[in-house]
């Protein structure tokens, strides 16, 4: 006859056995809650042609950017980032293939990526984030392959307000599963004409747009006039004021994702692809050199999840580390994949202390040029640049020419020491000379887009052609 009754021993075991097991559901249904939340969101801002130098958080006088202040504030600032060329096309497809636009062949106005070509949007989606992308400016477009590995890819013609009312609605969607969001604003490219109430900021009485206009700026170029230096401040005005107002458009976003309560579960990353020359060296616009005004650009980073608050790193950098970086932070093992650019995270946590060098370069060619039998033909060159915090190195392959500045006596770039230093740092010139023999690889046949009447008009439309 069975007992009906269960022994103290026997009840002890039992109750032990179910604590055990409601433990173990506990702790499980804990794991899969953090496994679900682990991965942050990454969102990646950049801001055409924008300087740092143009920056309050860098030091600039004038309050043109209280709300990148603000994140610069509660994250990483870095001071010395170095773009990877003077104009759009190469430096944005660097900084999202961590690869160099000679190796990538995105050189000229109508360079394509190819296919096997690595970016950061495919990575990402194949570690089952959603990927979206809201960019301005023509250049950087689906039909150049940018919007590989996007679910969500909008290019759009507009100011900083459009763009941002594009991805409003799209935060507004329902989603289980962390995303990849970048943005790219083109206002504070030229034409510099700020909207209201913006058009007044900084001086109410000046609104003269004309020398802000694209054409105007590289009408200076092709001539080779020489600004006043009071019509050279104006012009910085009108710029400044564009910064002014893509930053307040900036704030806008930040303060959506707030609402949304995603931006402190996110990695935040402001940056920019190129910064603009205003007669430092007797041009204006960019890309046509590769002097500190037109490759140094901001790089901001915020993540309160891993990244101390208010710091900032005077170690030169390259935008080329920012994809390394984001994998880092994401605890993705990027070793295969054979990036030229580096984790920053171990600078951040000071376990790396030595300075790379930095690489950047541009190839002006003007074949897309109507009248180019007009323009001096010496702005048509192909450039290459080495770089330390300490020196620069340029390499001119058109005329086989030097320049080598000492950027600790001379960080305006004004006195060449090329004949005086080459030889205490022929290492340097290996260096570089090296470097750009890595960039030679073979041209394909479907390199560039077709060139479309319509293609022209975009880039005449920005100024790139005429």
């Amino acid at each position: 006859m069975n007992n009906r009754f269960i022994s103290y021993r026997d009840f002890k075991i039992f109750s032990l056995a179910n604590i055990y097991f409601f433990l173990f559901l506990i702790f499980g249904f804990v794991l899969y809650g953090c496994s679900e939340t682990v991965a942050p969101n990454v969102i990646l801002i950049t801001v055409d042609t924008l300087r740092p130098d143009h920056l309050s958080c860098y030091g600039y006088p004038r309050r043109t950017s209280p709300n990148i202040d603000k994140i610069a504030s509660q994250g990483i600032l870095f001071e010395n980032v170095v773009a990877q060329s003077s104009w759009t096309l190469p430096s944005v497809a660097s900084i999202l293939t961590s690869r160099f636009p000679g190796e990538l062949r995105m050189v000229n106005s109508f360079s394509k990526f190819r296919d096997e070509s690595l970016r950061i949007a495919t990575i990402l989606q194949e570690r089952e984030f959603y990927t979206a992308a809201f960019i301005s400016g023509g250049l950087i477009s689906a039909s150049r392959g940018f919007d590989k590995g996007f679910n969500t890819f909008t290019d759009i013609v507009g100011r900083a307000e459009v763009i941002n009312s594009h991805v409003f609605k799209w935060l507004n969607q329902k989603r289980d599963k962390p995303f990849f969001l970048w943005v790219h604003y083109f206002d504070v490219h030229s034409d510099y004409d700020a909207p209201p109430p913006f058009d007044k900021r900084f001086d109410e009485t000046f609104s003269d747009l004309k020398i802000g206009r694209t054409d105007y700026l590289l009408n200076v170029i092709k001539n080779g006039l020489k600004l006043p230096p009071a019509e050279i401040s104006k012009i910085k005005l009108l710029y400044d004021r564009e910064i002014l107002y893509t930053d307040h458009h900036i704030g806008k976003l930040l303060e959506r994702l707030r609402k949304k309560q995603v931006l402190d579960n996110s990695i935040l990353i402001i940056g920019a692809d190129h910064g603009e020359e205003f007669m430092e060296h007797s041009k204006m616009g960019h890309s046509f050199t590769l002097y500190d005004e037109v490759v140094k650009v901001p790089l901001i980073i915020r993540y309160p999840a891993k990244l101390s608050k208010s710091k900032k790193i005077s170690q030169q950098v390259q935008n080329l580390d920012i994809l390394p970086t984001i994998l880092d932070l994401i605890s993705v093992d990027f070793i295969d994949f054979q990036f030229r650019g580096r984790s920053l995270l171990p600078l951040i946590e000071g376990k790396l202390e030595m300075d790379q060098f930095a690489f950047s370069e541009t190839q002006p060619l003007g074949e897309w040029l109507k009248d180019r039998e007009e323009w001096p033909n010496n702005i048509f060159k192909s450039l290459y640049m080495i770089r330390t915090n300490k020196n620069k190195l340029i390499f001119d392959e058109k005329n086989k020419s030097w320049e080598f500045f000492d950027l600790a006596a001379d960080s305006g770039e004004k006195f060449n020491k090329y004949s005086e230093s080459i030889t205490q740092d022929n290492d340097f010139k290996k260096a570089l000379l090296a470097w750009k023999k890595s960039l030679q690889v073979k041209f394909l046949v479907n390199e560039e887009i077709e060139k479309k009447q319509s293609e022209i008009e975009k880039l005449r439309s920005l100024g790139y052609i005429n």
